[in-house]
């Protein structure tokens, strides 16, 4: 029995995954402890969503499937909608006893469902959702296990003839069950879908960029996924040296302060842009591109133009920085700080609403793969698991992990377009909550911050640094005002 309870570990060790992240139960404890006998480490959380977001993260910067041995229910949808090669193992009541129709639950959600029926299945399952995960357009997968397909069922003594036809009933189930489930079967995984920019496409876009003088890209989170390595593409766009917009994943691809990442104004660039590149399969179609474009220079006047436009924002955003709030710290004020102190190796995970897009204009992501947000579908609380799954994947990173609260007391992000409407906040105001006071109870170290001083602000910043660097988790619970900065934006 104890190589049926090890063959699906065995599966994701064969594609390369070292973590698989849970909710422990007795459903899935074989799949824990076989993961463990293997050397696969398992991380156990408090909450299904974020086992999956933690899975998630570990999807983005690492390459290799994410796995969650869990249930859960909006972490898949946000996986799906930021295209995440997620693989979801979900433990069942035995099959003669099933109960809840799970495959109802996620169809809708991941690329590819099955469960498992027979032992001698787990392992081409396993293969195929793998494969499923990573191909065409990533996104989450689900297999679902059984009880009996990773528990021996022993068989008592039959007492009686009720009790035999039970036990022959049972005993000719196990016998299927179990058939042919101790024969080799090949574990490596199957080849992945990529696809791949025709040479018609290519070289279309090489006449049309090389007759344009105003072009600028749009780079998206999946150009930081397999194939091709994220270093790779940010060689291609520099070869190419056309203005670049960059969000989600994407952000920080070009470096802390590269002269072709524009951040402002993208609206205007895009009125007057002559040739918009939006690649579907950015990293494979942009780098034969550059291959193809050798010696090509945008002109630099257009480079030029959009920089100034930049520098001239952010200088405004600097002396917004500095004006006067009702009460406690102005925002952009904590955040510019937060920009000049933060570690060349910091990866920033952003789970909130109003702060985190406030956040956005004025943080710099150091480099490739050091932003993670939720993506399209905008999950809150990725944060923890994010984090869970950054830390592991970048152990030298500056952190366990140092959260930022920008405690504002109100729903603002919401505030923003309610208020004006219908000149009411009912249901957006909130109260100054002690998180600082939490993060203690949990074992971690709080820190509350309502001096909008710049020394109180860094030497803050700079405690909760040190405190991280002794292996404590850290919060800061920043309290601040309100400003007009991002008003008239609206979030449904």
């Amino acid at each position: 029995m104890e190589n049926q309870n090890l063959w699906s570990a065995m599966q994701k060790l064969a594609h390369g995954v070292k973590f698989v992240f849970t909710l422990c139960g007795g459903h899935i404890s074989p799949i824990l402890v076989s993961c463990e006998n293997l050397g696969i480490r398992v991380v156990d959380t408090r909450h299904e969503v974020t086992a999956v977001f933690a899975a998630d993260a570990v999807a983005r910067l690492s390459g290799v499937v994410g796995v969650a041995a869990v249930t859960a229910g909006p972490a898949v949808k946000n996986a799906q909608m930021a295209e995440s090669p997620v693989l979801l193992l979900g433990g069942a009541a035995a099959t003669l006893l099933k109960d809840i129709d799970q495959m109802s639950l996620f169809k809708p959600l991941c690329k590819y469902c099955a469960t498992v029926t027979r032992v001698a299945d787990i392992v081409p399952i396993l293969r195929k959702a793998i494969q499923a995960a990573q191909s065409g357009t990533p996104g989450p997968v689900f297999v679902e296990f059984p009880i009996d397909t990773l528990y021996p069922y022993p068989l008592e003594n039959p007492r009686g003839l009720s009790q035999h036809l039970v036990n022959w009933y049972i005993s000719n189930h196990l016998n299927g069950l179990f058939a042919g489930a101790w024969e080799p079967q090949d574990k490596d995984p199957l080849p992945v879908d990529v696809p791949l920019p025709g040479k018609f496409q290519i070289d279309e876009c090489v006449r049309l960029v090389s007759k344009s003088v105003k072009p600028v890209i749009i780079i998206g989170s999946q150009a930081t996924l397999p194939p091709v390595p994220a270093e790779k593409l940010k060689e291609a766009l520099e070869g190419l040296s056309i203005p670049c917009f960059l969000g989600g994943m994407a952000r920080g691809l070009l470096g802390r302060n590269s002269n072709l990442h524009v951040r402002q104004r993208r609206r205007d660039a895009l009125k007057e842009a002559d040739l918009v590149i939006l690649a579907g399969d950015p990293a494979t179609f942009l780098l034969s591109l550059s291959q193809s474009l050798k010696g090509y220079n945008c002109p630099v006047d257009w480079v030029d133009m959009l920089k100034e436009r930049d520098l001239e924002k952010e200088k405004a955003n600097s002396f917004k920085s500095e004006e006067s709030v009702k009460q406690y710290l102005n925002p952009l004020k904590l955040l510019h700080n937060l920009e000049n102190v933060m570690a060349t190796n910091s990866i920033i995970v952003a789970d909130g609403g109003d702060f985190v897009g406030t956040a956005a204009y004025i943080l710099r992501p150091r480099g490739p793969l050091t932003w993670l947000d939720p993506g399209a579908f905008g999950t809150l609380g990725v944060g923890g698991g994010f984090a869970l799954g950054a830390k592991l994947c970048r152990p030298d990173a500056e952190t366990p992990v140092i959260a930022l609260v920008g405690n504002d007391a109100c729903w603002s992000q919401i505030a923003r377009e309610q208020v004006p409407m219908f000149g009411s906040s009912i249901g957006c105001d909130l109260e100054f909550t002690d998180y600082h006071v939490v993060a203690d109870g949990y074992g971690g170290k709080g820190f509350l911050l309502s001096d909008s001083s710049t020394p109180e602000i860094d030497a803050t910043l700079t405690k909760a640094q040190e405190t991280a660097s002794g292996g404590k988790a850290v919060l800061i619970n920043a309290l601040i005002g309100k400003t007009d900065f991002r008003q008239g934006s609206i979030s449904v």
